[in-house]
């Protein structure tokens, strides 16, 4: 069977017993059934054609990557000829994703399959990482599922007959779309906008970015810069409404500035901002806003910045959404004070 790239898929019947079974007796599993899928890399990976590689993942299961080279036709457009162009040839690598259980096939839920491609997926960035270590080359870097914009193929197999029981189907993580045209409304929104932000007035707009930038990093596979983005947003939109309450009511700003700096974050967070904006900032409750964010967010960043934590795609994707609420909620809770501090009702456009 070839896969969405038109590459057999190199793990099979006819490979399996003289390849891959011997190598596979050290991990001590006796393996009846395979998830496979694969994808094209955004970059070549710099190994031999066809190198598997095999490491045990959770759960009594075995992850082989195999990695196959491959051309594709690049396309030079010129602007004011944008029917003509050349090709050149480029290399790229193709990867053959294969999971390995312990248990038959019989049939599989969207929501496994879905699992299983995050594994699969979560594996490939081991391995990634730690080529991309060892080697310095900036030029790898881990992925995520969102960064897939073809279809993919996938296919379960029982290793016993590989014709018998195949569950096979494509699916699309992140398709292309064509970008929706602004209407005439927005257009006179953004052009209202730039001024505000060309300016830097108004603070919040420049924060912004860092929310932004963190939903970009996630989708590069920079988990640890999507959460300390995320996290920056955060931070700093606390410390900005701080700042502004407080230097609204002091006519000596110098000293004022000065105490402001004093003001650790954990103060201002358990004592300052339940003050000035109310609400439930119970950081220990996992199921409040402010304590998923606090556990989610704030605490995996401090583990990244003091130790050296490398998260997974899965706690990127929860900080990011934790500083999304988070970022809600304060906003909302300004709205309802907005009368007690004048100085938000300009400033926030919700």
């Amino acid at each position: 069977m070839e896969n969405s790239n038109g590459i057999k898929y190199y793990l099979s019947k006819e490979t399996y017993m003289s390849d891959f079974a011997p190598a596979y007796k050290q991990f001590a599993l006796d393996l009846k059934s395979v998830f496979q899928t694969s994808i094209v890399l955004p970059f070549q990976f710099p190994v031999k054609n066809n190198t598997a590689i095999s490491i045990p993942v959770s759960d009594r299961k075995i992850f082989t990557a195999i990695f196959r080279d491959a051309e594709e036709l690049l396309q030079i457009k010129f602007p004011l000829k944008y029917k003509n162009y050349d090709t050149i040839k480029t290399k790229i690598t193709v990867v053959e994703m294969n999971l390995l259980f312990e248990n038959a096939v019989h049939e599989y839920s969207n929501i496994e399959t879905s699992s299983n491609f995050d594994l699969v997926m979560d594996s490939l960035n081991i391995i990634l990482s730690s080529y991309r270590v060892l080697y310095g080359d900036e030029k790898i870097y881990r992925l995520m599922t969102e960064m897939i914009t073809i279809p993919c193929d996938f296919r379960y197999s029982n290793i016993n007959d590989w014709d018998v029981g195949t569950i096979k189907g494509i699916f699309t993580y992140n398709p292309k779309k064509e970008a929706e045209i602004l209407d005439n409304t927005k257009i006179e929104r953004f052009l209202e906008y730039i001024p505000v932000f060309r300016n830097r007035n108004n603070p919040y707009p420049i924060l912004e970015e860092y929310l932004i930038d963190a939903r970009r990093f996630m989708l590069s596979g920079m988990f640890d810069w999507c959460i300390i983005s995320a996290q920056t947003h955060i931070e700093g939109l606390l410390r900005t409404i701080y700042r502004q309450i407080k230097l609204n009511n002091v006519s000596n700003i110098v000293e004022l500035e000065k105490k402001l700096e004093e003001v650790s974050f954990s103060d201002l967070i358990k004592k300052e901002m339940p003050s000035i904006l109310g609400g439930n900032w119970n950081l220990d409750n996992d199921k409040n806003t402010v304590g998923i964010w606090y556990q989610k967010c704030y605490q995996i960043r401090n583990r990244i910045v003091h130790a050296g934590y490398r998260p997974s795609n899965i706690e990127a994707e929860a900080a990011y959404i934790g500083a999304q609420d988070m970022r809600l909620f304060v906003y909302n809770r300004l709205k309802s004070k907005s009368k007690y501090h004048p100085i938000f009702a300009g400033l926030l456009k919700l």
